[in-house]
């Protein structure tokens, strides 16, 4: 596998899905030992009083590969935040709670 990091700005290019996609496919039609290439992005966005950090990723899986074919590789799931559950923001330190 093969993790890449993508700089926010690129979001702001048109077709930046696609173009990256067909440069991933490409790659890994001529290379059976690569399964599978992950573009990620992490987005941080500032508010008033808070900090909120995004994980953004595209999963790209090789359809033939020398470890079967037709598997697919993706390991990121929508319902991951990237943090463990017992993490609090340091603003709700000591109580545990948001306060205003």
């Amino acid at each position: 596998m093969i993790f890449i990091k993508i700089p926010d700005a690129w979001t702001s290019i048109n077709n930046w899905r696609k173009e990256l996609g067909d440069i991933a496919r490409k790659f890994m039609r001529q290379h059976p030992t690569i399964v599978s290439i992950k573009y990620y992005i992490i987005v941080r966005a500032t508010s008033h009083q808070r900090v909120t950090v995004n994980l953004g990723y595209m999963e790209l899986s090789n359809d033939k590969t020398d470890f079967g074919n037709d598997i697919d590789w993706d390991i990121f799931r929508q319902e991951w935040s990237g943090k463990p559950t017992w993490w609090q923001p340091i603003m709700w330190y000591p109580t545990g709670k948001e306060t205003r």
